[in-house]
């Protein structure tokens, strides 16, 4: 069973991209369903800007609504290409415009480059 189970793993090479979109799937998702759930902890994540131009929670539906669609697309692995870079987008500018919590966000880092990772394997894999 062991021996199955390795060999089925080091002879898919899709396993990697699988891998990356399901972590970055269960990322966003999770952050989908806990704004939602405690929307005071989510909204100082975002600039002043974006919560002047639309209040508080329907800020926060709105993109709660953004990450579940994304993570469908990365979990059924359609658009793959498109998804990954929205996702290297996602993260990147909620880091960037975020760089004083950077204490508390410093995980970003490794799901912004897990995304670039997915980006680069799925161009790879249209090619």
């Amino acid at each position: 069973m062991i021996f199955v189970c390795y060999t089925w793993i080091v002879s898919n090479q899709n396993l990697p991209s699988f891998l990356i979109r399901m972590g970055l799937a269960f990322v966003f998702l999770y952050a989908a369903v806990y704004m939602t759930f405690a929307p005071e902890k989510y909204i100082i994540y975002f600039p002043d800007f974006m919560r002047t131009l639309v209040p508080g929670n329907p800020l926060l539906h709105i993109f709660a609504i953004f990450e579940v669609v994304l993570s469908v697309f990365l979990i059924i692995g359609r658009f793959t290409f498109i998804a990954a870079i929205i996702s290297f987008l996602t993260m990147l500018a909620l880091t960037v415009v975020n760089l004083d919590k950077f204490s508390v966000l410093f995980r970003n880092v490794s799901i912004i480059l897990s995304a670039l990772a997915l980006v680069i394997l799925s161009k790879k894999n249209e090619q």
